[in-house]
């Protein structure tokens, strides 16, 4: 190679005073590219499971590229990052080199682990690079709870641009993986129980120290620090966080895809703990969010960037076709490596145009000096998970998100806040608000369902008018009333009740704590008909008409249908009670 001119001995001391855009080195990488990608095109109009069954035929460029190690030598010139600047450069070209090469060559081990070192590599200097702590909390076990891409930005200008290239290289890694559901063993060959989490301590504290250990190792624990560089990373500012993001559902996708997912799975939910990292990170937030008056996202809060093709940037037919060929098996489907090689010869500069360089450069510096707001950052893992789950075609996950989003956060932070903002019309009308862009911006019918139990409640009989109250004659003596009457809980008032009640008594309360509506429900219902100066009743208006738009199955079940029932089905008749029990969580199946 021409590059390697530049490192012999008698140019050493010239070499370590230039910037790599003072040589020739970008050009020489570029022309490498473009030569493998006109060798390559050559053979390209051939389908993924063909590329994968028969024995690939290499050129003259890549059999080079392959017998001499042409990958190692570039990961120990970006070690040493002479040139000055040489590191991002070859981190771009393996971006580059990944995007175009037939997937039936990822399994070659002088590709696989030079991708897998380079990685490791802007790892651990993205890590050790010095920091401004920009959001608390600072020290302590919760210290960069929401990872460090939220608490604090990198100080050196090279190490920012590091960190994204190195998402954009995880993503398109994956992209190519999720082709073919087969070449998911390349980069995880997890065994179960080799990492024990410890469910008081922080899921993304517990993958950040598990990955640490693993630090030493050049052959192992690659899930653990490419799982953990988009963990730190999902909350950053600007393209940076958005391709941690996309890089999450990719790494979703890609795992639940192969026949046999439950170890990947397990690894995904148990060890990796990624749904419970959404959680929490919701949970935090949530108390961090204003509660005098709601506060508008910014524009500047997208969780994807523009190239980005998942399900929410489809319309909702093609979305429910996709899901259908998902669900199928369908996900490796064809792929024209043959228009990707001519989209990238078709650039007039891939690396060597050093105005192009900086331009982008600049882009990604000036979006990283910012910093996500507590109700951005909220919205922005709430759609995360979202999107996790329209991605998920694999039942343990969608049980898992559904079991942690609503005991780890719906229950626990929107339906106490629901219920004491009843006092606080201010609270209930920020509460609203917030709820009613929570629905809209979702997608996924399992978190729809989980988020309509909590607010509507899982019963789905029908609803009966309020029975006037009858007076029943009283089987306590005088003495044995008084004595309830002066217990104020009334919980432990019908527990006594129920003790000093004689043998063979009929409980006459069953009927009526049977037939109250659900607590979160009845407030809703009752700020309605509110007329109190504020305009609580039009916004819990302007919810329950979002939950009805959403045409969720469930909603419509428990705001609508229920009630055109005459009367409810007997226990005996399992198969029509399935009309009433909605979803598995309806049935408390959580």
């Amino acid at each position: 190679m021409r590059i390697q001119e530049y490192y012999t001995p008698q140019r050493q001391d010239d070499i370590c005073k230039l910037s790599v855009t003072d040589t020739t080195i970008p050009h020489h990488m570029e022309g490498m590219l473009r030569e493998l990608a006109h060798e390559i095109l050559d053979g390209a109009q051939i389908s993924i499971d063909e590329a994968l069954a028969q024995p690939l035929e290499f050129g003259a460029c890549m059999e080079y590229l392959l017998q001499y190690h042409v990958l190692s030598d570039l990961v120990d010139l970006a070690e040493r990052d002479v040139p000055r600047g040489m590191r991002k450069y070859v981190v771009r070209f393996f971006d580059y080199f990944t995007s175009v090469i037939p997937l039936g060559l990822l399994p070659e081990s002088a590709i696989r682990l030079p991708l897998v070192a380079i990685m490791r590599q802007c790892l651990q200097i993205v890590e050790t690079s010095p920091r401004t702590v920009v959001n608390g909390p600072v020290g302590g076990p919760t210290e960069h709870r929401l990872g460090r891409g939220y608490h604090s930005i990198m100080n050196e200008r090279a190490a920012v641009v590091l960190c994204h290239d190195l998402l954009q290289l995880i993503v398109t890694l994956f992209t190519r993986l999720r082709e073919h559901s087969s070449m998911v063993y390349l980069f995880f060959d997890w065994t179960n129980g080799e990492m024990v989490a410890s469910n008081s301590e922080l899921a993304v504290a517990a993958l950040r120290s598990a990955s640490s250990e693993y630090t030493a190792h050049s052959v192992r624990g690659h899930e653990l620090f490419i799982v953990h560089t988009i963990v730190e990373y999902l909350l950053a500012p600007g393209a940076t966080g958005q391709l941690a993001r996309e890089a999450l559902v990719l790494v979703v996708q890609v795992l639940a895809a192969p026949e046999d997912a439950e170890r990947f799975v397990a690894f995904l939910l148990d060890q990796a703990r990624v749904v419970e990292v959404l959680v929490e990170h919701m949970s935090y937030l949530h108390a961090q969010m204003p509660m005098f008056r709601p506060v508008p996202r910014t524009p500047a809060s997208a969780v994807f960037g523009d190239a980005y093709a998942g399900p929410r940037r489809m319309a909702p037919l093609d979305r429910r076709v996709q899901n259908e060929r998902d669900i199928k098996g369908g996900r490796a489907q064809r792929v024209d490596i043959g228009a990707r090689l001519r989209h990238l010869l078709a650039q007039p500069s891939l690396l060597r145009a050093r105005a192009t360089q900086d331009q982008r450069e600049s882009r990604i510096l000036a979006a990283a000096r910012t910093a996500l707001k507590h109700v951005d950052a909220f919205f922005v893992c709430w759609e995360l998970l979202d999107e996790i789950a329209a991605v998920a075609h694999n039942e343990h996950v969608l049980r898992v998100v559904q079991s942690q989003l609503m005991n780890g956060f719906l229950r626990t932070h929107v339906e106490p806040a629901l219920l004491t903002s009843a006092a606080a019309r201010n609270q209930a009308l920020t509460m609203v608000s917030y709820l009613t862009d929570m629905i809209t911006a979702t997608h996924s019918t399992h978190v729809l369902d989980a988020l309509f139990v909590v607010l509507l409640g899982p019963d789905l009989m029908p609803e009966r008018a309020p029975q006037p109250t009858v007076e029943r004659p009283s089987m306590l003596s005088p003495e044995d009333q008084q004595m309830l009457d002066m217990i104020e809980d009334d919980a432990l008032r019908a527990e006594a009740a129920q003790l000093l009640m004689p043998p063979g008594s009929t409980n006459f309360g069953s009927d009526a704590a049977a037939s109250e509506i659900h607590p979160v429900r009845a407030a809703l219902v009752s700020w309605l008909t509110l007329d109190d100066g504020t305009h609580l009743s039009l916004n819990t208006l302007r919810l329950f008409d979002t939950i009805l738009s959403t045409m969720n199955q469930f909603a419509f079940t428990s705001l609508v249908l229920r009630n055109f029932l005459d009367e409810p089905m007997p226990e005996s008749d399992a198969p029509a009670r399935e009309f009433y029990s909605g979803p598995a969580l309806g049935r408390g199946e959580s």
